[in-house]
């Protein structure tokens, strides 16, 4: 099956009611493990590389990783930029062979969003990549003072005419799901999703869903959301992995040992993910 766009996976999980796994990846062996788990889950996957990844290792690199061990995959693995800062970041993603980006305006003042949305859509025609957007703000956890829960969901009147002005393939939404949550506390607002769902015709997304508890993601996607962003979750298992074996095993001085450890948590995860969005035994 191999390397793929994502219109093809939204289509698939739109036709059987499921959600397209989402994961992000920071290093190699994260690919790696993420790709193995939807191998053996018969799952597809959207396997995401972030800005943090892209600071710290040049996109035609990673891209050359991840497209290498994307098209050994036994299943559809489509390459995406998650949350893309500016049109150059876009286009050095585009130009090392990834196969979807997001670019996030979300912070801007509606107009400039969809201004430079649409810009971002422009580009990736040429490649002919699908673009993700976001209207509304997902917002990061350490942004929030304790106690108060600030109001930057997404209003279906400006997804509306986002999705319209734009072209996007798809959009992100923010309905109660947080970036960078530690904890399952995600407070989801369904009756939103089920509105937006109404008036918007491509595929939903939402991000932060390492804070969102398996009945609500269940349930979110029941009611219309196509694509989950699954990122903190793996970063955690990732160095908590490194960190418990190097602590038990000190002794070790072979990098790959601590490194598989890390991977077989990464995967354990992912495989479980995988579950909760129905997309197991999909292809």
């Amino acid at each position: 099956m191999s390397l793929v766009t994502s219109t093809a996976l939204f289509e698939h999980a739109r036709n059987h009611s499921y959600a397209v796994p989402a994961f992000n990846a920071n290093s190699f062996e994260m690919i790696t493990a993420l790709i193995r788990a939807a191998a053996k889950e018969s799952s597809p996957l959207i396997l995401q590389i972030g800005k943090k990844y892209l600071s710290y290792m040049p996109a035609d690199e990673i891209g050359a990783l991840a497209r290498y061990t994307a098209e050994k995959a036994k299943v559809p693995v489509c390459i995406h930029l998650d949350h893309g800062a500016d049109l150059e970041m876009v286009r050095a993603c585009l130009e090392s062979g990834f196969t979807s980006v997001m670019y996030d305006g979300s912070s801007l003042p509606d107009d400039e969003n969809i201004r430079s949305t649409r810009e971002v859509v422009r580009l990736a025609e040429k490649y002919g990549v699908p673009v993700e957007g976001e209207i509304g703000q997902v917002l990061q956890a350490e942004e929030i003072p304790e106690g108060e829960e600030p109001d930057f969901l997404t209003d279906p009147r400006q997804a509306y005419r986002f999705v319209k002005e734009t072209g996007v393939s798809s959009v992100a939404v923010a309905v109660g799901n947080i970036h960078h949550m530690k904890k399952k506390h995600a407070k989801i607002d369904f009756p939103r999703i089920q509105r937006l769902r109404e008036i918007i015709d491509i595929p939903m997304v939402i991000h932060g869903c390492s804070g969102v508890s398996d009945e609500d993601v269940r349930r979110a996607v029941l009611l219309g959301i196509n694509k989950v962003n699954v990122a903190t979750e793996y970063n955690l298992a990732f160095t908590d992995g490194l960190r418990d074996f190097t602590a038990s095993r000190p002794e070790e001085f072979f990098p790959m040992e601590p490194l598989k450890a890390a991977m077989e948590r990464v995967e354990s995860i992912a495989r479980d993910r995988i579950h909760v969005l129905g997309a197991d035994g999909r292809y």
